[in-house]
């Protein structure tokens, strides 16, 4: 075993550059290895922290629309009695209405249509 040891050891002295730049590479691809982890867990904890944010845990839902026009721009609304319904239903925590109408905004000369 001393004998391999001391080979070993020999071998490395004696190929100075080669021993050096294997060694230098196996630092780089552990450095490499390790960033990319790093920058794969901070993107992912990104990603899940932006989620929350913006309620990926939220369903609009809206009367109407379907292939024909554009989801809301009926002349179909919820009722009291299908908020209700909606509220019941399992796994729903909180349900309530909105109402959404275009407007126009009108100053001196700017005039712009809004929803």
């Amino acid at each position: 075993m001393k004998d391999i040891l001391k080979y070993a050891v020999s071998n490395l002295w004696d190929r100075k550059t080669r021993s050096l730049l294997s060694i230098l590479s196996i630092l780089i691809g552990i450095t490499a290895i390790f960033a990319l982890i790093s920058f794969g867990q901070g993107l992912n904890s990104y990603m899940l922290e932006f989620g929350e944010e913006m309620g990926t845990d939220k369903v609009f839902m809206m009367p109407g629309g379907g292939l024909a026009q554009a989801p809301g721009t009926s002349n179909i609304l919820f009722s009291e009695d299908d908020l209700d319904f909606i509220k019941k239903v399992n796994g729903v925590g909180e349900a309530s209405g909105m109402f959404i109408e275009n407007g126009r905004i009108k100053f001196k000369d700017y005039r712009e249509v809004y929803t």
